[in-house]
């Protein structure tokens, strides 16, 4: 059985609106994909590098 999790996101508040547009959460590599984000907040530079770093993800199938 999946234990549920809590899933928290800094975002800047003029974000909001697109997030709510978009009914979801965009990774760092998806928003630069549709033209960032209206606010960035957090070091570019730490962005940037983790930009270029993989994610092992489990996913999982019902």
């Amino acid at each position: 059985m999946a234990v549920p999790a809590r899933l928290y996101h800094i975002t800047h508040v003029d974000n909001l609106p697109d997030i709510l547009a978009a009914g979801c959460l965009k990774s760092d590599a998806a928003m630069v994909a549709d033209g960032g984000p209206a606010s960035t907040i957090g070091m570019s530079t730490i962005k940037q590098r983790r930009l270029g770093l993989p994610v092992n993800a489990i996913r999982e199938t019902a």
